[in-house]
């Protein structure tokens, strides 16, 4: 008997507690690192507006994470006033970690705040300081030498505990064969560890040096590069210091060598070693068109993650996603959707659904730094982190886990073209879709005195930069943004007092400029005055 999980699922869906909430200060960054999206030209970073943080932070104080990483995708130290903020989670008591390239003079004030700080992760991927100017352009590794022996004073002046502080690597080809020397340059300076990050691979650029993945690498160099990792990590052990690696960046070398006569070994990111079978490198095509390295997912297997209990992070847009390569999974933009209710709402759902069953999103099938694992075994960890003092009164049942949202018809009233599709997408969320016009209307009948809406589309930046999105029901105003990442996910909770005594309502989705394809594209055909696309626009319960 099972006494914490009904028949039906539901219970495994939600998640009453999460452990690491990641806010993403700032998406902008003072270093252009060549592997990083931040180089492409495309990319346009922001600050998180304080009209989103203060009340996140606000909301995190009362309840209280393990661990707030102050960090995203850009860099935290540059936001104006950083330090007060986390100075005022600090006292309150919520434990801070940050990933920052410590590549900035800081000053007295900021070193106070960084040595009240849980941990402190620096991006470092090399002991050679001339390859290190070309990896992270912008930054000296003298600087950050410097800037960790500043903070060991302001430690000691103070006298706190002060951070753990780790290095966190990028491996690739250029890094690979030094990463001895860079534990070894670590292990001097009293770093408590180290993290191995697998290289994601971006278009070429033309301003800076070019990476590749170890996996890329001819045969010999995968051979001497799985050599350098096990010197790296054996002088781990011996110095006793902490190590993860992760695990998309162990199997896609793996399964280079797997033609060998021998299985060949692998180093697990939990410091065991173990067999790997054979696998098939998967990639995943985004609008970024960078390429992930992973090994794919085979039948009654899933990707050991729990980031969907445990994990929420809130980027530099306001938009809420559920790991680190995941796509939005909602958005606190509007300033009246609160932090706990995307903790729990239906997309987040259907992502822990799809885990527990195997059905993964595209973005799970890709994902280079979770590895594998059973369905039966992910379950167990769900329930061990569910309830984590009684889970060995549990036992494990196959549940029919339903998808979280019942649907209710709707009808598309005005202002859509036809529906097209794209039969050859990875993602099956994202292969079909309707373009609006300037003004697109819909109408549905709630049978419930809540409902909730979601409406999943697409914008294109390259055409036309900043276009506003209003969403209206029944001509209130849900929400008006700009969706400056291309994709958003949006979803809106009726209450009875929107819905009451309705019959029906009437939704609006507006943009304030079009644009004509053929306008833009001399061999494009296509004379539509077109808005956005729209991928998914449910009412559920």
């Amino acid at each position: 008997m099972n006494f914490f999980f009904d028949r039906n699922g539901s219970q495994w869906l939600v998640s009453k507690y999460t452990e690491t909430v990641h806010v993403e200060f700032s998406s902008l960054c003072n270093l252009k690192c060549v592997f990083c999206y931040a180089s492409q030209p495309e990319y346009k970073g922001q600050f998180l507006r304080k009209e989103i943080l203060e009340p996140l932070i606000r909301s995190l104080t009362s309840r209280k994470p393990k661990i707030v990483s102050v960090n995203g995708h850009g860099e935290t130290t540059i936001y104006p006033n950083w330090h007060q903020y986390c100075d005022h989670m600090i006292n309150d008591n919520l434990h801070l970690h940050i990933i920052t390239n410590f590549a900035k003079k800081f000053n007295d004030e900021e070193l106070h705040t960084l040595a009240h700080f849980e941990s402190i992760e620096i991006s470092c991927d090399t002991a050679d300081p001339d390859l290190f100017r070309h990896l992270r352009r912008g930054a000296e590794l003298p600087t950050i030498l410097e800037n960790i022996k500043r903070l060991r004073a302001s430690i000691a002046a103070i006298g706190v505990t002060g951070p753990k502080i780790s290095f966190s690597c990028v491996v690739s080809d250029q890094t690979i064969f030094g990463l001895k020397d860079l534990v070894s340059m670590g292990a001097s300076l009293g770093v408590n560890g180290f993290n191995f990050c697998n290289f994601v691979q971006y278009p070429p650029i033309t301003d800076g040096i070019n990476l590749n993945h170890i996996s890329q690498l001819p045969r010999g160099e995968m051979v001497r590069a799985r050599e350098s990792i096990e010197i790296a990590t054996a002088l781990l052990k011996e110095s006793q210091i902490r190590f993860q690696i992760q695990q998309g960046l162990l199997d896609s070398l793996e399964q280079k060598l797997a033609a060998e006569p021998e299985p060949p070994k692998r180093i697990s990111s939990d410091c065991s070693i173990s067999t790997l079978p054979e696998k098939t490198e998967a990639e995943s095509k985004t609008p970024f068109h960078h390429r992930r390295f992973a090994a794919s997912v085979h039948k009654k297997e899933t990707r050991n993650c729990l980031d969907p209990w445990s994990f929420l992070l809130v980027d530099a847009h306001g938009d809420v996603l559920p790991c680190c390569w995941h796509h939005p999974i909602g958005s606190l933009a509007d300033g009246k959707t609160q932090f706990h209710q995307v903790r729990n709402s239906r997309q987040v759902k259907e992502l822990r659904r799809s885990l527990l069953t195997g059905d993964l999103h595209a973005d799970c099938q890709s994902c280079p730094s979770r590895g594998l694992t059973t369905i039966r075994n992910l379950k167990k960890r769900v329930s061990r982190y569910l309830h984590p003092y009684s889970a060995r009164l549990t036992t494990i049942f196959k549940p029919k886990i339903a998808p979280a949202l019942t649907e209710m018809p709707i009808e598309f009233i005005s202002g859509w073209y036809d529906r097209e599709t794209d039969p050859n997408f990875p993602d099956p969320a994202w292969s079909e879709w309707r373009w609006t016009s300037k003004m697109a209307r819909f109408r549905f009948t709630p049978t419930e005195t809540a409902v909730s809406l979601i409406v999943t589309g697409l914008a294109d930046p390259s055409i036309l930069s900043d276009q506003q999105i209003t969403i209206r029901i029944n001509g209130r105003e849900l929400e008006r943004f700009f969706p400056a990442k291309g994709k958003f996910i949006r979803e809106y909770f009726l209450d009875k007092e929107t819905i009451d005594d309705c019959d029906s309502l009437l939704g609006e989705i507006e943009v304030d400029r079009t644009f004509v394809p053929s306008e833009h594209n001399n061999y494009s055909e296509d004379h539509r005055h077109l808005g956005v696309r729209i991928y998914r626009l449910s009412i559920g319960v």
